[in-house]
């Protein structure tokens, strides 16, 4: 065993250990970071006027399926959980639906 005395370990910054931090340099512009915030607001007003111009949703094709009340309804909703399954519904044709 040794008698040394272990020196106070410190945890490292990140700029430290990872070299320059990108979050700390001022490389972008206020243009560039304008530029950059429209974008993404543009993106986001597209969106939602995306969802609200959609004409059939997952829920209203659910309820249009005959003979079948509203905890079957909540219960095959639930069952498309992903988005892929979604979307995948609403391409079926109403034959393939039922």
């Amino acid at each position: 065993m040794s008698s040394e005395v272990l020196t106070s370990i410190r945890k490292w910054n990140r700029t430290e250990y990872d070299g320059k931090s990108n979050s700390f340099e001022t490389n972008n512009t206020q243009p560039d970071v304008i530029a950059k915030l429209t974008h993404s607001i543009d993106k986001l007003n597209h969106t939602i006027n995306s969802i609200a111009i959609r004409e059939h949703s997952s829920w209203d094709l659910i309820k249009a399926i005959p003979k079948l009340d509203n905890c079957p309804h909540f219960k095959s909703l639930k069952l498309l959980n992903t988005r892929a399954k979604k979307i995948e519904f609403l391409k079926m044709t109403p034959k393939k639906r039922f």
